[in-house]
């Protein structure tokens, strides 16, 4: 198997050209980021501060991760 940039794929060739749907990214951070949002709402709502803060510092890891995922998506070289 090969990988080809989007110029190098060869012309007339049968062949499978992937891609990952920006939409698709899109829509996984807004998901991503109200799934994360649910503990620490749910923590400070009834009073436990440990929830709150782990998973605070849970969300500060993944969400910048996935902001650079979802910023490779719409890079040309996608």
């Amino acid at each position: 198997m090969r990988l080809y940039r989007q110029n190098e794929v060869p012309e007339g060739e049968q062949g499978l050209l992937c891609r990952q749907s920006r939409l698709a990214g899109v829509a996984r951070l807004i998901v991503w980021c109200g799934v994360l949002a649910i503990p620490p709402v749910i923590g400070w709502k009834l009073g436990k501060p440990w929830l709150l803060w782990t998973f605070v510092a849970v969300a500060a890891v993944l969400i910048p991760v996935a902001v650079l995922d979802l910023a490779a998506q719409f890079r040309a070289t996608n």
